[in-house]
Order: structure tokens, then sequence, then C-alpha cells
């Protein structure tokens, strides 16, 4: 994904599961320092679920709903 700084657009890979809130460090593309260093920029992941789904969204959600390992505090269908 392209992700914006103050240099510039760069690509930054998001993990295979990133959950919602995790911030993603970019290291070195921050604001300036004192002694002319560059910080470190963070990205937030928001992860937004569509409020209406297309039928082949839907249908691909459900299948994947139905072939996840559930987890113990939370039976799958709930």
């Amino acid at each position: 994904m392209r992700i914006d700084t103050p240099d510039g657009a760069v690509t930054l890979t998001v993990p295979a599961g990133t959950q919602n809130g995790r911030r993603l460090r970019l290291r070195g593309r921050g604001l300036p320092r004192a002694d002319g260093a560059r910080g470190d920029l963070y990205a937030a992941v928001r992860i937004v679920v569509p409020e209406r789904p297309s039928a082949p969204e839907r249908e691909a959600y459900e299948a994947l709903r139905r072939s996840a390992a559930a987890p113990a505090d939370r039976p799958a269908g709930e």
C-alpha cells in the first residue's frame, strides 16, 4: 500500500495477520530532528469492512468464516 510521508509516497508492506489499531514504523521517514537525523513515522492500521458488501463479497466472507478456526472464547457463527 502507498503511504504519504513528508518526503513523498512510499510503499508499505502490511504483514499478514495484522490487526486493527497496530502501528507500523517507517524508520527514518519522519520529521527532521535538531541533530539533522530523521525521526520515525508511524502508520496506524485501520481495517474497514464494507457496510453493504456485494453478493460475491458476502459469499467470500461466509466461505472464510466456515473455513477459519474459531477462537475458543468465540465459537463460529456468533
